[in-house]
């Protein structure tokens, strides 16, 4: 690649990933994080999202990625010349959870696995760490053709929703609360 920066809708378009207004939300959403914000992505991917949220950013963020897989996402975030804001954790979503403080995360991104057990888990074990008006944005609510009729995301959101606050938005696949 030459010194041109890839762009996360340049990487979508060769790893489709994100669906409709989801890169422009996660964009307008990063622009909006006050500096030093915490951001937690279960599920990082081909890194696409994450991509999209640094866009937006205007002032550093501390970015924890957290994944079992192999990490493609910090590629792509260095031929975007972002690998070094990814902080990356190689564990199991649920248990990555332990060492943050409650109340502190600013943004979490859900979008790890899609069984409804794991996503139970992973809103068991990270909704205490969202601060009151935190976000909590979550991938693949929306039933897709690959998961019909069994959606874990969508099932475990709507046994929680009391417990996740505020419906703010549904954009794309995904939806989105803030935390009361």
């Amino acid at each position: 690649m030459d010194s041109k920066k890839l762009t996360a809708d340049e990487l979508n378009t060769l790893l489709p990933y994100a669906f409709s207004g989801e890169l422009d939300y996660l964009r307008d959403v990063g622009h909006a994080l006050t500096p030093g914000a915490l951001v937690v992505m279960l599920g990082v991917g081909p890194g696409i999202m994450a991509l999209a949220l640094l866009e937006g950013a205007q002032d550093e963020i501390a970015l924890y990625g957290v994944d079992t897989g192999n990490f493609t996402a910090t590629l792509h975030l260095e031929a975007a010349g972002n690998a070094e804001k990814l902080i990356p954790i190689v564990e199991r979503s649920w248990d990555a959870a332990e060492p943050f403080t409650n109340n502190t995360v600013d943004l979490l991104i859900v979008d790890a696995c899609h069984e409804y057990k794991c996503v139970r888990r992973d809103i068991n074990a990270w909704l205490p760490k969202v601060r009151s008006g935190g976000v909590i944005f979550f991938q693949d609510y929306v039933v897709q053709k690959r998961d019909a009729p069994n959606n874990g995301v969508r099932k475990a959101v709507e046994r929680a929703r009391e417990k996740l606050g505020e419906e703010m938005t549904r954009v794309g696949c995904s939806i989105v609360f803030r935390k009361a």
